[in-house]
């Protein structure tokens, strides 16, 4: 051999070199990015597969919320009217005593006035539960 493809050769040699270490540098680099890109892909299905197990967990507390405030409000309701049926009775037992009517009227008032913010509060409060 010459000097000439010698000195090719040792040229060559090194480019082809240069070519592999640049050709290791960027395969080195998408390795680490596709690590990177599968840590991140792991964290993701841990965070919805998390996320599915709390909406599994939390779909029988709703449903029993909503069972249970369906209930109550059935509940209210009926108290409620038996409450002001049976208010009825006193009040108009003493509304029909002459000296007893005007101030039987005026705590009427004051006791349905009562009764009532108290049984819409329990229908709010229930209503907000079921949903």
């Amino acid at each position: 051999m010459s000097a000439e493809w010698t000195g090719a050769a040792a040229v060559a040699v090194a480019a082809v070199a240069a070519l592999v270490w640049l050709l290791y540098r960027r395969l080195t680099r998408i390795a680490a990015s596709l690590g990177q890109t599968a840590g991140g892909l792991r964290r993701h299905q841990a965070r919805v597969q998390e996320a599915e197990l709390l909406r599994n967990r939390r779909a029988p507390v709703v449903n029993a919320t909503s069972s249970v405030a369906g209930a109550v409000g059935r509940g209210a309701r009926l108290t409620r009217l038996g409450h002001d049926v049976v208010a009825l009775a006193p009040f108009a037992i003493l509304s029909a005593i002459p000296r007893t009517r005007r101030r039987t009227e005026q705590v009427k008032v004051i006791h349905d006035s009562i009764s009532s913010r108290v049984y819409d509060a329990i229908e709010s409060t229930t209503d907000q539960l079921s949903q």
